[in-house]
C-alpha cells in the first residue's frame, strides 16, 4: 500500500502583499498600545471613564445593537466573530482598524469583517 506524502511550503508574497501584512500587523499592535495606554489614564485619572448607553434591539433573525458616543470619546472595540453593520446617525468619527485609518461623517453606513477591533473616537 502506497502512502502519500504531503509537503507544506511556505507562503510566498510579492512585495505589495507583504507590505500589507506588514501594515495590518503594525495597525493591530498600535490599537493594542492605545487601549492599554487608555486603561492606564483611566486608572489613574488622567481619563475619565464615559458612560455611553446601549440599545438593543431584535427581530425576526437580525440584532442590532445602538450605542451613543458624545463627542469626544474615545472607544476602544472588542474583536467580533462575524461581519457586521456599523451605522453614523450624527456626527463623525475617526475610526482605526488593521486596514488604517478612516475619518466617517453621517450618514454613513459601513460593514467590518469578523475577527477585526478597532478604536473609535467621536
Amino acid at each position: 500500500m502506497a502512502t502519500s506524502r504531503i509537503v507544506m511550503q511556505p507562503l510566498k508574497y510579492d512585495y505589495h502583499v507583504r507590505k500589507e501584512v506588514e501594515s495590518i500587523n503594525s495597525n493591530r499592535q498600535v490599537i493594542q498600545s492605545a487601549a492599554n495606554a487608555m486603561i492606564d489614564k483611566i486608572a489613574c485619572g488622567e481619563l475619565e471613564e464615559q458612560e455611553c448607553p446601549v440599545t438593543h434591539r431584535f427581530t425576526d433573525g437580525i440584532y442590532l445593537r445602538e450605542i451613543f458616543m458624545p463627542k469626544g470619546t474615545r472607544i476602544i472595540g472588542k474583536i467580533h466573530s462575524t461581519q457586521h453593520f456599523n451605522v453614523i446617525l450624527t456626527g463623525s468619527c475617526t475610526v482605526i482598524t488593521a486596514e488604517g485609518v478612516e475619518d466617517e461623517s453621517a450618514a454613513y453606513l459601513y460593514i467590518k469583517g469578523g475577527r477585526t477591533k478597532g478604536c473609535c473616537r467621536a
